[in-house]
């Protein structure tokens, strides 16, 4: 079964949530997170604090923007990865299909280049990193348990903030 970037159910939406929260924890971006509803339209389940939105400051000097919009990128890719994997692990049981891989690959590269101007291999390295380190995430037995509590918190309280999700993947800090 080809796996699609779009919600096909609550449950997937559920765990597309999960995933993109566990991500952001482990890629040390749980500070810009603000809340998540499941029932916020898709795209619009988290929140983020305006650090997560920063899009430069003058007072910044160019390398410090650059770094700050790098890891922005890097976050987004994390996200967007851990969206995607959890759905297809979790539920699917399923590896990712190259289609979809590609489809993520453009989606960054489009992201990178248009935020950071960064070339094609510049993109591959950050994609390749960022796949390789949540693919090993998402496959840990560890993992797996704690987004499938998370996902039944969220799936039957609707609505997380910022600390209640820092509170229900607080395990993640044992792995």
């Amino acid at each position: 079964m080809d796996h699609k970037l779009k919600y096909r159910d609550e449950q997937d939406k559920t765990y597309g949530l999960t995933g993109m929260a566990i991500a952001l924890v482990m890629a040390d971006g749980e500070d810009m997170l603000v809340q998540m509803s499941l029932d916020a339209p898709a795209g619009e389940g988290m929140r983020f604090s305006p650090d997560f939105y920063f899009r430069g400051n003058p007072r910044y000097s160019a390398k410090l923007a650059w770094n700050q919009m790098l890891k922005q990128i890097s976050l987004l890719t994390g996200m967007l990865m851990g969206n995607v994997m959890c759905r297809s692990y979790l539920i699917d049981r399923s590896r990712l299909s190259d289609e979809v891989i590609d489809r993520i690959k453009a989606i960054i590269r489009s992201e990178a280049v248009e935020e950071c101007s960064l070339d094609n291999d510049e993109v591959d390295n950050l994609f390749r990193s960022n796949f390789n380190y949540f693919d090993r995430i998402f496959n840990h037995q560890a993992v797996a348990s704690i987004a499938r509590s998370f996902a039944l918190e969220l799936q039957s309280r609707r609505t997380l903030s910022g600390k209640e999700i820092l509170d229900n993947l607080r395990d993640l800090a044992r792995i």
